[in-house]
């Protein structure tokens, strides 16, 4: 007899230890399809234990045809290779003691009465061809001499370029070093793929919202109290959405093909001048998830009813909470993040001038002193083997700008600037009570605007993290979301308390 030992193991924040897993099979397939079978049932049980549980992240010794990261070859054993080898150890001593095993449910059986802590399962022939059933008709590419590669670079949905090497010669895409090329999929299905993106926007937005990073026992429906105004300024007609969105995307993907920081801000100047300021105005009938597992982090709350709003958590956070304070939905962050890149490259030597940046910073914060080394310090393009002159932080500020061009690029404190002269309103930018307190001393801060046109209240950006697997000494933020007060009222919808929250929110 053979049977078939997929073995693993898996922690959370929650847990003190890791529990290890096997899952037993007759069959005898070892490709991704039979990985996903014995994997599925790990996540149906990790979603039902912990619940709060929205990101998972996999590493393995090497099969690049089923898991993203792994480890190189000669690495030694791991820990599933010792589950692995306790569970054969185990059956063979029950075997010596004259138990019987003829297939995996005795196996299962034996091991289960051995007293072993390791989780077993069994997966049955039909579970692994259903799962395979169900992607053949999904035409799935791999990338040839996966092992081999070393540098993998995009600019655009569906489309790699990738080298033997890494080579950073140029912020962008380098043709040296014999650099090759792959697509997915065809330009047809891609530009196919981008109009139904364009043209689906809101309800593929709606439907991020309720899957990225939700906890599904706590709703909080966030309304507006008063009625609709609809301005002159307002975009609501479906067909000029989608050319808004269209056009700002346009933009954004020209700012992607920019090779370094001249080029770009001479394309920012084109642009610029074919865009016009947001103003604000009161919108309403708006309705909000609250977040309340970054509410937890929220610090020094003026009021019991303020809450953390859920945005979509994909790395394009900070645009999707500008989305929310501007339009009253996260369905924009495409636009807001053009317009933050368009405010960072036209006013540049404002946003590496320290005593603009200490602008509405609590002068008995004794971090001032090293505000401007702190941002840098923050951002990914800093390199500890660097000294930060001027010019290294010149150097910083810029590579980080056309960093975040790509969409879904995480974003920082220095965007916060920005986006606050965007909105033309002041931002607190709020710091949780966790992490080392000089980060706390330079990112809990009021952020005002570079020049204030108008008086549209003032907003709250809250730093937070979809991680659950760090202490509170070591914790670091990866998420942002917006903080917005309301009255709070309590109602019951089959047999779970919803929360709504009705505020009146200053949009744009």
């Amino acid at each position: 007899m053979q049977i078939s030992l997929h073995t693993g193991y898996y922690i959370t924040g929650q847990m003190d230890t890791i529990q290890s897993f096997c899952g037993v099979s007759n069959s005898l397939r070892h490709d991704p399809v039979s990985v996903w079978a014995y994997l599925h049932h790990i996540f149906v049980k990790i979603k039902e234990e912990f619940t709060l549980v929205d990101m998972l992240d996999f590493f393995s010794d090497g099969p690049t045809s089923q898991l993203l990261e792994f480890s190189c070859r000669g690495h030694g054993k791991g820990i599933p290779d010792g589950i692995g080898a306790a569970l054969k150890s185990s059956a063979d001593v029950r075997l010596k003691h004259g138990s019987d095993i003829e297939n995996t449910k005795d196996f299962v059986r034996q091991i289960k009465a051995s007293g072993s802590r390791v989780y077993v399962y069994e997966i049955q022939e039909h579970d692994i061809t259903s799962i395979e059933s169900n992607i053949l008709n999904k035409h799935l590419k791999t990338v040839p001499g996966t092992m081999k590669i070393h540098q993998v670079i995009t600019n655009q949905p569906g489309e790699i370029s990738h080298r033997l090497v890494s080579w950073t010669c140029k912020e962008k895409i380098c043709n040296d070093h014999e650099l090759s090329h792959f697509t997915f999929s065809s330009n047809a299905d891609a530009e196919k793929s981008s109009r139904k993106d364009d043209n689906a926007n809101d309800v593929q937005d709606n439907d991020v919202k309720s899957k990225q990073y939700t906890h599904k026992k706590d709703y909080v429906k966030v309304e507006n109290e008063k009625e609709k105004v609809k301005p002159e300024t307002t975009i609501e007609d479906d067909n000029d959405l989608r050319r808004r969105e269209g056009k700002f995307r346009r933009c954004l993907k020209s700012l992607q093909s920019c090779q370094d920081f001249e080029e770009l801000k001479s394309k920012c100047l084109d642009i610029t001048s074919q865009i016009h300021n947001i103003e604000g105005h009161q919108r309403s009938n708006r309705c909000f998830m609250a977040d309340l597992v970054s509410d937890k982090y929220t610090p020094n709350k003026q009021k019991e009813n303020d809450k953390a709003n859920k945005v979509r958590a994909d790395r394009g956070c900070l645009p999707a909470t500008g989305s929310v304070l501007a339009f009253g939905s996260d369905s924009h962050p495409i636009e807001i993040r053009t317009r933050i890149i368009l405010e960072q490259v036209m006013h540049e030597d404002k946003y590496l001038d320290k005593q603009f940046l200490l602008r509405g910073f609590d002068n008995a914060n004794d971090s001032a002193k090293t505000l401007i080394k702190g941002y840098a310090m923050y951002s990914d393009e800093f390199m500890h083997d660097r000294r930060l002159s001027d010019d290294v932080f010149k150097d910083i500020y810029r590579r980080e700008i056309i960093k975040v061009t790509t969409e879904k690029t995480y974003m920082g404190i220095w965007q916060i600037h920005s986006l606050s002269s965007v909105l033309n309103m002041p931002i607190q930018s709020l710091y949780p009570e966790l992490g080392n307190p000089l980060v706390r001393g330079h990112l809990h801060r009021m952020i005002l605007p570079r020049i204030r046109k108008v008086d549209n209240g003032s907003a709250r950006v809250l730093w937070t993290s979809t991680r659950f697997d760090m202490n509170n000494i070591n914790w670091i933020p990866n998420h942002f979301v917006p903080v917005l007060p309301g009255e709070i009222q309590r109602s019951l919808d089959n047999e779970k308390e919803n929360i709504e929250i009705r505020t009146t929110l200053r949009s744009f």
